[in-house]
């Protein structure tokens, strides 16, 4: 059974990916300062000396610009991959472009209504949200 399992378990329950992706600036230099930097941080509360509090500062700052030095190549790579790009694949190069002016879309997620219809459209979602806070904040009845 064991073995039948083995064998049809990733056509029925799909194979997983694994892991969860970091971005591309998380390497192992960034990871052990933020180590070093969350260390420091707990020593800090609880030693609460001078030279605790000292060193935390200095530790902040060492992981702050190695993140900020991380980040930075990151984009240069990334510079220099969309210039490729622009010569050589423009098509990509302009989906790409576009992808970065949009940003983050936010999503206006569905409510319900006093009634218990769903609400999806997002001035209806809005207009439930004010009603909500106007009856949160200015009740009709003493509590």
């Amino acid at each position: 059974m064991k073995i039948v399992a083995v064998i049809y378990e990733p056509k029925v329950l799909g194979a997983s990916r694994g892991g969860n992706p970091r971005t591309s600036w998380w390497t192992p230099v960034v990871r052990e300062a933020v180590r070093l930097k969350k260390e420091a941080f707990r020593d800090m509360l609880s030693l609460g000396s001078p030279d605790a509090v000292a060193r935390y500062r200095r530790v902040r700052r060492a992981a702050a610009s190695a993140v900020a030095k991380a980040k930075q190549r990151v984009w240069e790579k990334f510079g220099e991959a969309m210039e490729k790009d622009f010569r050589s694949a423009p098509k990509l190069f302009w989906k790409t472009v576009r992808h970065l002016r949009r940003g983050k879309q936010g999503t206006i997620q569905a409510v319900y209504s006093k009634d218990g219809t769903l609400l999806t459209s997002t001035d209806s979602v809005l207009g439930r949200w004010k009603e909500h806070f106007e009856e949160f904040l200015n009740p009709t009845t003493p509590p």
